[in-house]
């Protein structure tokens, strides 16, 4: 049963580590590595839901190579996925966006940790509010432009999760077509389109063995800003609840031993279509920051127990 949330500050790995606990969840956060949720933890079965480092965490600068560092936790991509260079205004948009190698001032106030980051190299301001419900998490973002010139960007939830060969995936209801947006996969060329059924059956994640990875899209903007994954050896699950119109798109990535070896998987909410500013802006589908209107919306992470909890969590 759910209590009062205690905080607790330590290490995880040579990181600066914050740890909220209510006696049902637990999540470890660390600020330095750009609000990074380490780790998300079923306190009742001791279950992790978060894909977790194969090693040390690396120390990463503005502009590093993302491939370079760990694949694990959750973490926020902004102002894109893929790089990009706004000659115009002399903007540089890392690998991965900046936000998962900013270091985060955190503070503690009313049994939640608040987050903060002034970029020095783009115009924006980042907010993040990290706090345990019930049986879950939080999170309140605030993204501020500081400039006088809008600014073309992209928030993508990067959360990577446990990957299990018997896992089952749920996404929205009313979104049964996907395209895939990766290369040399077993879903064809870049562009296909093929229903959330299959074949392949996207609702389950390839097997481990042979080794593969693949990315793909729901083709519209979701309806229901609702989906998680249920793991039935452990009978637990994770649905993630947003605002579909603050992030209308939904990716889907997943590595079965393809990239690098690792074996993660992510659902990535995000308010473009898809990864880059280039792509997203021939999509129709780019965000552009206003000055003096700020980009406001929260995401809630809900561990539940019973399958039926699960489907009805994520389809009510």
């Amino acid at each position: 049963m759910a209590g009062t949330t205690k905080i607790m500050y330590h290490d995880v790995g040579g990181q600066p580590a914050v740890t909220l606990d209510n006696g049902s969840v637990r999540i470890v956060v660390l600020p330095q590595l750009g609000g990074k949720i380490a780790s998300l933890i079923d306190v009742g079965s001791g279950f992790e839901f978060v894909a977790q480092p194969s090693g040390p965490y690396g120390r990463p600068a503005f502009g590093s190579d993302f491939t370079k560092f760990d694949a694990s936790g959750i973490d926020d991509t902004f102002p894109s996925i893929l790089p990009h260079v706004d000659e115009a205004n002399g903007w540089v948009y890392p690998d991965h966006g900046e936000i998962w190698s900013a270091c985060f001032d955190a503070t503690e106030a009313d049994g939640r940790v608040e987050l903060r980051y002034a970029s020095p190299h783009l115009p924006y301001r980042y907010a993040k509010t990290v706090a345990l419900t019930a049986d879950g998490v939080r999170l309140d973002y605030r993204i501020d432009n500081t400039g006088s010139t809008p600014f073309p960007c992209i928030w993508t939830f990067h959360g990577l999760l446990r990957y299990e060969e018997t896992m089952q995936i749920v996404l929205p209801a009313g979104n049964d077509v996907a395209v895939n947006v990766m290369e040399g996969t077993m879903l064809g060329p870049v562009g296909r389109r093929q229903t959330l059924a299959g074949p392949p059956d996207l609702r389950h994640p390839p097997k481990a063995e042979p080794k593969s990875m693949l990315k793909y899209y729901l083709a519209d903007p979701v309806t229901e800003g609702r989906c998680g994954v249920w793991y039935p050896e452990t009978h637990v699950g994770c649905v993630l609840n947003y605002d579909p119109l603050a992030l209308p798109f939904l990716g889907v990535w997943i590595t079965a031993g393809g990239f690098r070896g690792d074996y993660n998987w992510a659902l990535e909410p995000s308010n473009g279509f898809y990864d880059g500013i280039d792509e997203a802006l021939r999509n129709g589908a780019l965000y552009v920051l206003e000055p003096g209107a700020p980009l406001a919306f929260t995401l809630a992470l809900d561990v539940v127990r019973d399958l039926i909890a699960m489907r009805s969590s994520a389809a009510s």
